[in-house]
């Protein structure tokens, strides 16, 4: 199996987790989502049901739905904060892998081709960097939660779950982004042009 094919089945594998990942965040943002919509329905049907209007012209009904439990989702405020969190977390690797981030290149593209690939290698490593920094800060406050037994105040759900979750996708975040730079090193030092063949990579 040559080198660039050994690459690009790694490439493969990482580019799976990520759109797995990608998907989990995305059903998880449609919970949160749902969850937002519903508090907020619930939070206005409530003030509706305990207003003097609704006590002066139907007081039974409205005592009955409220006694039902019409109102905002408890704890709705943790949920979404949690679920963000790992939406942002988990769409990262996705991002980094095919290169999606925003890219500036006003200057840059006027530059010599060689110039703009070791650009390019400089702007992977600190993002390789930066990620390793922060998948490293979130696995140290997973288990420091953990070893505190620390819940949220409302649904006393386990705080390190919430962290353990947004590690996983900061780890693979970083893991994509050290893939980049090696991929980058091996195509500025003589390896076959392979980045290219990195965006069209399909699985």
């Amino acid at each position: 199996m040559s080198s660039k094919s050994a690459a690009l089945r790694f490439h493969n594998l990482l580019l799976l987790i990520a759109r797995r990942l990608t998907f989990a965040s995305g059903v998880v943002l449609l919970g949160v989502v749902a969850v937002t919509c519903l508090s907020i329905l619930g939070r206005s049907l409530s003030g509706f049901l305990t207003s003097p209007f609704a006590d002066t012209n139907f007081p039974t009904v409205a005592n009955t739905l409220l006694a039902l439990g019409i109102g905002p989702i408890r704890g709705d405020y943790e949920l979404v904060e949690a679920g963000v969190a790992f939406c942002i977390a988990a769409f990262l690797p996705y991002c980094i892998l095919t290169q999606s981030h925003a890219i500036v290149s006003v200057v840059t593209e006027r530059l010599r081709p060689a110039t703009q690939q070791a650009l390019k290698l400089l702007a992977d490593l600190l993002l390789a960097i930066g990620f390793t920094i922060i998948a490293i800060q979130l696995v140290s406050g997973t288990i420091s939660k953990f070893l505190a037994g620390q819940t949220t105040f409302l649904l006393e759900l386990p705080v390190w779950t919430a962290y353990a979750l947004c590690s996983a996708g900061l780890m693979t975040s970083a893991i994509c982004a050290w893939w980049l730079v090696i991929a980058r090193l091996l195509e500025t030092f003589g390896h076959d042009p392979i980045m290219a063949d990195f965006r069209e990579v399909d699985t």
